[in-house]
């Protein structure tokens, strides 16, 4: 209970302090980087919550373990079918995008759409199931 109450102190003393810097920043990079400092501490927060519980029983949780395994070889298959040559040097440079950023965009895009695609199917899925239970 201790830990817990802890952890609600951290979490409101960095949203306060998030928040005042977001609010009374002059600079827009300084937005920027408190941002990207918040995703990344979620995604520390998440991965660490996700890997606590999947520990406690492995067995209970392979599913879950082999759809995030299933969703990362997904995303290196992508990486490695994306198109390098899809758009002209001039629109990176228009854009001020690495040129090695293009690949990852379009791996990224390719997930995306498979994982919504993914989705959908399940949705579908499971209300026909729904109704032909019924």
């Amino acid at each position: 209970m201790k830990n817990k109450k802890i952890y609600n102190i951290i979490f409101a003393a960095v949203l306060i302090i998030s928040t005042a810097i977001t609010l009374f920043a002059k600079s827009i990079d300084v937005r920027i980087y408190v941002g990207y400092v918040l995703i990344i501490l979620s995604l520390i927060a998440l991965l660490y919550s996700a890997i606590s519980v999947i520990s406690k029983n492995i067995k209970k949780n392979l599913k879950s373990i082999l759809a995030f395994l299933a969703a990362i070889a997904l995303a290196v298959v992508f990486y490695f079918i994306a198109p390098t040559d899809d758009l002209s040097i001039a629109v990176y440079e228009k854009t001020n995008t690495p040129i090695g950023w293009g690949k990852i965009v379009s791996a990224g895009m390719y997930l995306v759409y498979t994982l919504v695609g993914i989705v959908i199917l399940a949705l579908i899925y499971s209300q026909v199931r729904r109704l032909v239970k019924k």
